[in-house]
């Protein structure tokens, strides 16, 4: 199961506008602002889906979720 994505943008600002209106009709809005980063979420949940602008974090990150570190571990 996916945990969160984050892209990666050159426009941070612009990107946030562009998210915010793209995903409203889905119940998403942006929940968290820090420098460099942003935050959506639906309803008042936390946020999955993440906007950066660090070059060195490359263009994606996607994260998943995992009932416990042993199930990380299993072969």
């Amino acid at each position: 199961m996916l945990d969160h994505v984050t892209a990666n943008v050159g426009d941070l600002e612009q990107a946030k506008r562009f998210y915010a209106q793209a995903l409203a009709p889905l119940g998403y809005s942006l929940q968290m602002e820090f420098e460099g980063g942003a935050g959506f979420a639906a309803g008042e949940g936390m946020a999955d889906f993440w906007l950066g602008s660090s070059h060195e974090r490359g263009a994606t990150h996607v994260a998943f979720a995992a009932a416990d570190r042993a199930s990380v571990d299993a072969e």
